[in-house]
């Protein structure tokens, strides 16, 4: 998914702020469409107040319970839309995980070029590796005399 993900390009936007945009786009136009309808109800009725009984629709139990269970449908895909496997805590939570590991990437690449600077100097600087020798092995050249001191 994120293999193309290149940090000197612009990043994709968050899947999640995404989702909630669309998310509230959705209940603004079910809230808008039901003030239209409301207000389309009133009309009709000022217009018709002697309306006939068949354009009248009545609860009726089988209404109620469709009515109930569409609107328990229209939750649970909410929910699963939310805290499901891929539901935008999921992806929240992938988002961080990413940015998490591209830190970590770019320590390790900083830390892989420290290291390929040394080694490009240790096979060219003798000055260098002598040091080393010196500093690390504890290494003298022929004739020289060590002092140590004791603290």
């Amino acid at each position: 998914m994120y293999a193309d993900f290149d940090h000197r390009y612009r990043p994709r936007p968050l899947r999640w702020s995404i989702a909630l945009v669309s998310f509230c786009q959705f209940i603004l136009g079910v809230t808008i469409t039901n003030a239209l309808v409301s207000i389309g109800d009133v009309a009709v009725l000022r217009a018709a107040p002697n309306m006939p009984d068949s354009w009248v629709i009545y609860a009726t139990p089988w209404l109620t319970l469709v009515l109930i269970g569409s609107s328990l449908f229209v939750l649970a895909m909410m929910a699963f839309t939310v805290w499901g496997d891929r539901g935008l805590l999921a992806m929240w939570r992938t988002q961080h995980d990413l940015d998490r590991l591209v830190r970590e990437i770019e320590i390790v690449e900083q830390k892989n070029a420290t290291l390929a600077r040394e080694v490009q100097r240790l096979r060219s600087d003798l000055g260098y590796i002598e040091k080393i020798a010196r500093e690390e092995l504890g290494l003298v050249r022929p004739g020289e005399i060590v002092f140590e001191f004791a603290d």
